[in-house]
C-alpha cells in the first residue's frame, strides 16, 4: 500500500512539474520572441537613421561641416573632461590648494563651452525640428503671461 501511495504521490509530482515546465517554456517563448521582434525594430530604426544620416551628409557640404564640428567640439569637450578627473583625483591624493582650485575653475569652462558648442551645431544639423520646438517654448510662455488657458481665455 505505501509503494501504491509513494507511485501515486511520485506521479502527481511528476505531472505538475511537467505542466509548470510547459507553461515556463511557453512563457519564455512569448517574451524571447517579442524581445527578438524589439531588437529588430531597434536595430531597423538605428539603420534607417543611419542611411538618412548618411545621404543627408552625401547631399550637402553644410552637413558634413556640422558633423565635423560637433565631432570636434565634443572632443574637445572630452579631452577637458579628462583634465579635469585628473585634477580631481589629484586634489583627492594629495588635497585641496588655490592653484588646483584655480585650475579646476579653468578647466570647466572650456569644457562647458564646447559641449554648448557642440549642443548649438546638433541644433543647426536639425534646423527645422529646433525651429519649430523654440517657437512651441515661446508661445507656451506668453500664453502663461497672459494668463489664458490652453482651451481658450478666460
Amino acid at each position: 500500500m505505501e509503494t501504491i501511495a509513494a507511485d501515486l504521490r511520485s506521479l502527481v509530482i511528476g505531472v505538475i512539474s511537467g505542466v509548470i515546465s510547459g507553461i515556463i517554456t511557453v512563457l519564455v517563448f512569448r517574451y524571447w520572441a517579442h524581445r527578438t521582434i524589439k531588437s529588430m525594430k531597434r536595430r531597423l530604426a538605428y539603420a534607417e537613421a543611419h542611411r538618412a544620416q548618411l545621404d543627408e551628409l552625401a547631399k550637402s557640404d553644410r552637413s558634413v561641416l556640422l558633423a565635423g564640428l560637433t565631432a570636434l567640439f565634443l572632443l574637445l569637450g572630452l579631452f577637458g573632461l579628462a583634465v579635469i578627473v585628473s585634477i580631481l583625483v589629484l586634489i583627492k591624493d594629495e588635497g585641496l590648494s588655490p592653484e588646483r582650485l584655480l585650475s579646476l575653475a579653468i578647466w570647466i569652462l572650456p569644457v562647458l563651452a564646447s559641449f554648448g558648442v557642440a549642443l548649438l551645431f546638433k541644433q543647426l544639423k536639425e534646423y527645422p525640428e529646433t525651429i519649430q520646438k523654440i517657437d512651441k517654448k515661446i508661445s507656451e510662455i506668453r500664453r502663461k503671461l497672459t494668463g489664458d488657458r490652453p482651451d481658450g481665455p478666460h
